[in-house]
């Protein structure tokens, strides 16, 4: 899930950005942010789709 999830995210952004893209598992300590930042990307994509 999560190689998918990096190919979706460099897909969309610029090749200047998508290269410095890494996408990897959350630890504890981070995990809520982490979820935040997700769902607030989603949401930004899913909104430019409809």
């Amino acid at each position: 899930y999560i190689e998918e999830l990096e190919r979706e995210i460099k897909k969309r952004l610029p090749l200047a950005h998508s290269a410095k893209v890494k996408v990897a598992k959350a630890i504890n300590g981070n995990k809520a942010g982490v979820l935040g930042a997700i769902k607030l990307i989603e949401d930004k994509f899913n909104s430019k789709e409809e």
